[in-house]
């Protein structure tokens, strides 16, 4: 069963998804002659589903901290709290099946910026070899949604008692922000971390060897590919 869209030479997509993390050069070389995305996909899908439903119970642990400091929660009865966090519990897991297209919107998102540096720089990409560049890299997520999920398993459930601390799982600079920071600040912070400085570089190195752009148009594209997404995610941080 075909799983990758690819072209003529034909590669291995798992080969290459595998490569975008120990041999990216290799990988981007192969994607600039024959652009596959269907494994690297469903690899992250994997990685960053499991992820989810392993760190949800933390994640609604840190919802009920939340709602309890909350001055308009406080008012309410137990009754109506109560049904609130039902509400959350039956809810939450619908989240698993908004992730894939989430995760190909913001491929879509990087794969256009992509677009854009390569017409400015006059490089050779297309969309269909940037837009599986994007989706390679997004492996690098699912990665660090692993990490995230190792640290709520070795820290315990009950260690989380705000959704900021949930952000802050997956090492980043949210670590260093005080204890009451605002969420919208502490998922800006949160989207810096050693695996986004990865996705940058992977970005950068996608561009110079697949669209063949100079360095500068290259890192602007990456610079740009990790601002925007960070940025709507911070928008719809609650």
């Amino acid at each position: 069963m075909a799983i990758d869209s690819t072209s003529t030479p034909k590669a291995n997509g798992l080969k290459t998804a595998i490569d975008i993390v120990i041999a990216p050069k290799e990988a981007f070389e192969s994607l600039r002659v024959s652009p596959t995305w269907g494994w690297a996909f469903i690899i992250t899908i994997v990685l960053t589903i499991v992820a989810y439903f392993v760190m949800m119970p933390a994640s609604l642990h840190g919802m009920a901290g939340d709602f309890a400091k909350n001055p308009q929660m406080q008012q309410m009865t137990a009754e109506q709290m109560q049904k609130i966090t039902d509400a959350t519990k039956t809810f939450y897991p619908i989240g698993a099946v908004i992730l894939p297209i989430v995760l190909l919107f913001f491929s879509l998102v990087e794969a256009a910026i992509m677009l854009l540096f390569n017409a400015l720089g006059r490089g050779s990409g297309t969309f269909k070899t940037l837009w599986a560049c994007a989706v390679n890299i997004g492996i690098i997520y699912g990665l660090s949604q692993i990490v995230g999920m190792a640290v709520v398993l070795l820290r315990g459930v009950d260690s989380f008692a705000t959704q900021g601390d949930v952000l802050r799982a997956v090492p980043s600079l949210a670590l260093a922000a005080p204890a009451g920071t605002g969420i919208k600040l502490v998922a800006f912070l949160a989207t810096i971390t050693p695996f986004a400085i990865w996705e940058i570089v992977l970005m950068a190195m996608a561009m110079t060897v697949v669209a063949r752009v100079p360095k500068l148009q290259a890192w602007l594209a990456a610079i740009l590919g990790w601002v925007l997404p960070a940025l709507i995610a911070v928008v719809f941080a609650k």
